[in-house]
């Protein structure tokens, strides 16, 4: 699953959010999207324990994992908070064999992938 076709996914769900949202993209080894689970948040932050995303992502036996969320400040770079949490669900996805395949923020104008930020 691309950056393109993740910002078409994402980007409609997240428009006119007031609270943060995180969706999590499963998807085959293939990157087509199996299923779409969505945690909602605060307007500050996105509490989502990681064996929700992960014990699904097993049971249906996704090969990836590709997750979005929103700032609705408009500013889309990753907080502290943000890298601590994707570098512990990237540790805990490569223990269970399924591939982080990015973290999108989103918030103003362009999604920041943290894959391409080099934060993955």
């Amino acid at each position: 699953m691309g950056v393109k076709a993740c910002r078409e996914l994402f980007e409609p769900i997240f428009l006119f959010r007031t609270e943060e949202l995180l969706l999590a993209a499963l998807v085959d080894e293939r990157g087509l999207l199996v299923e779409l689970l969505a945690e909602p948040g605060t307007r500050e932050e996105v509490a989502v324990r990681t064996s929700s995303v992960l014990r699904r992502a097993v049971a249906i036996k996704a090969a990836g994992v590709v997750l979005a969320h929103n700032h609705p400040s408009g500013d889309p770079r990753p907080s502290a908070g943000d890298k601590s949490w994707t570098r512990m669900f990237a540790l805990q996805c490569e223990a269970l064999a399924i591939e982080l395949v990015d973290h999108l923020l989103f918030g103003g104008e362009e999604p920041v992938s943290m894959r391409a930020a080099g934060l993955l």
